[in-house]
């Protein structure tokens, strides 16, 4: 129906009427649907309202009440039909307490304020004239308990006595004094209205800052939040500067007093031990005291708070190695130590010990000795290896080989002619040409059995005198290189066998003898 009904609009000013729709011929009116069983729709033609009854009809509030109780799916709406009905009945004279009688339509009143079911239409207020008559109507509703009064008709403030009204709202009676917003304020009784002044504060006291870091600052009075008070204030950037260190083995607990404002540091004990400025771990080692194993251990000293240092005399290794031989070398050090006295000789798993100096050879080699020799504080086993002369049995009397004193080499008695073929090789030259390869020439050499005597037949001196020389050897031929390239063939005597040859024991014997042996050996 609004649609028909537009309003003048100046952003729309040509807003469409929508055309008229037809009116239908209504339908004859329909018998009222039961309510509900749980419908409060009965209360209104039961006993709570019977005496009403006579005056007023409930027939069309019922219908109302039976209307929405089927088509509202709020069940309070009931209520209203209920209401309407008992403030028709108050019009009439009759007061009736029906919400007693439901569970759903109770009183709703604040706290200041009573229910009354047939109270004043016009409640008294401070603002009536006691010589203008009242209207005697009464109402549904919430009112001033007994004794109050409102305060006027748009404040619904309930007052025991008549006044003002501050700022907030609050009644305040007449000459009352109160302070509002820093201000000492009066209720006038001549005006009827507040009247307010500045508040007067009295001088602050002043502030006596002598701790460290606190500063004198004037901020608003914590008793009374509309004057000021110098109170003493900590701002941290006035503290002394403080280095914050401690001793070597604590460290620094940083807090600031109950009562202070700066903060301060304790030097708090670290879980170590401490020797000579350095720190030491529980159970690492620490050289605290000579000729004594010390160990930082677990133990609290109660006077410094730091872990205890145990030491322990320390045990002297006297045991040394084979060779070695424990001495106590200096008295002002804790321990001796191992001195080597021999060397140690390792030979096939079979250790031999020899003394400085002192030379030894194996039972089964005597050609190798070993002599134990010092270098600097060490003794080392040297060796040395004994290189035999030629030996040649061929040259021994029967039966008299043996061994020599060291042990090593072999010795014989040499047969008395000791005339023996020897063995050389040389190069064949010859006019300028020269063999490729040397060749061998074996010679003789030897002493033969040469002697000089007294005859007693000749009563003279007897002189018998031999040479050693060939007595059997064969021609042999070699092949000689020139500087030209050409080669020739060089015919040489080869000596098979020596042996003592009788001589004559003159001087041209010997030399001939001598010249022809140098001879040979071209």
């Amino acid at each position: 129906m609004a649609d028909y009904w537009p309003a003048n609009d100046i952003i729309k000013p040509n807003c469409p009427t929508p055309p008229v729709v037809p009116t239908n011929v209504p339908e004859p009116p329909l018998e009222p649907t039961p309510c509900k069983p749980d419908s409060i729709c009965d209360l209104l033609k039961r006993s709570v309202f019977a005496e009403c009854h006579p005056l007023v009809s409930p027939d069309n509030f019922y219908k109302g009440c039976v209307f929405d109780s089927c088509h509202v799916s709020n069940p309070a709406v009931e209520c209203t039909s209920l209401q309407a009905y008992a403030a028709a009945c108050a019009q009439a004279g009759i007061c009736i307490h029906w919400r007693n009688h439901t569970k759903m339509c109770a009183s709703d009143c604040p706290s200041d304020k009573v229910y009354m079911p047939c109270g004043p239409a016009e409640q008294p207020t401070c603002e009536d004239n006691p010589n203008e008559s009242t209207t005697q109507f009464t109402t549904e509703g919430c009112f001033c308990p007994d004794g109050m009064k409102l305060f006027n008709k748009d404040s619904g403030i309930c007052v025991e006595k008549c006044g003002c009204l501050d700022p907030e709202g609050i009644p305040r009676e007449f000459n009352e004094r109160f302070e509002y917003k820093c201000q000492d304020c009066i209720c006038d009784e001549s005006t009827k209205t507040v009247i307010c002044k500045p508040k007067t504060c009295p001088e602050p006291p002043s502030a006596n800052c002598t701790g460290p870091g606190f500063v004198v600052v004037n901020q608003t009075n914590p008793v009374d939040s509309c004057c000021f008070a110098y109170v003493c204030q900590c701002q941290l950037n006035n503290c002394p500067l403080n280095s914050m260190s401690c001793p070597i083995g604590y460290r620094p607990i940083i807090s600031v007093p109950e009562g202070k404002c700066c903060p301060e540091h304790t030097c708090d004990p670290k879980r170590v031990c401490v020797h000579k400025n350095v720190e030491y771990e529980p159970s690492s080692s620490v050289p605290a005291h000579a000729c004594q194993d010390c160990t930082c251990s677990n133990e609290v000293d109660p006077y410094s708070g730091l872990f205890k240092i145990v030491c322990e005399f320390q045990q002297c290794k006297e045991t040394c190695d084979l060779g070695y031989e424990y001495v106590e070398t200096n008295p002002y050090d804790c321990c001796g130590k191992c001195v080597q006295k021999q060397c140690v000789l390792n030979l096939n798993g079979t250790k031999q010990l020899l003394n400085e100096g002192e030379t030894w050879s194996p039972p089964e080699n005597m050609c190798e000795h070993y002599t134990c020799m010092r270098n600097g504080d060490t003794l080392t086993a040297l060796s040395s290896q004994i290189i035999c002369p030629a030996f040649q049995e061929s040259n021994c009397q029967p039966d008299t080989i043996q061994t020599a004193a060291n042990g090593c080499c072999k010795i014989c008695v040499e047969i008395d002619k000791a005339c023996k073929l020897m063995s050389m090789k040389t190069l064949v030259s010859r006019h300028g040409c020269q063999s490729e390869h040397e060749v061998e020439m074996p010679y003789c050499e030897g002493s033969c059995n040469t002697f000089t005597k007294y005859s007693e037949a000749a009563a003279a001196m007897e002189h018998s005198c031999s040479c050693c020389k060939e007595t059997h050897s064969s021609n042999r031929t070699v092949d000689l290189l020139c500087l030209n390239g050409g080669k020739i063939t060089h015919t040489y005597m080869y000596v098979e066998e020596c042996g003592c040859a009788h001589t004559e024991c003159t001087t041209t014997a010997g030399l001939r003898a001598r010249k022809k042996r140098s001879s040979m050996l071209l």
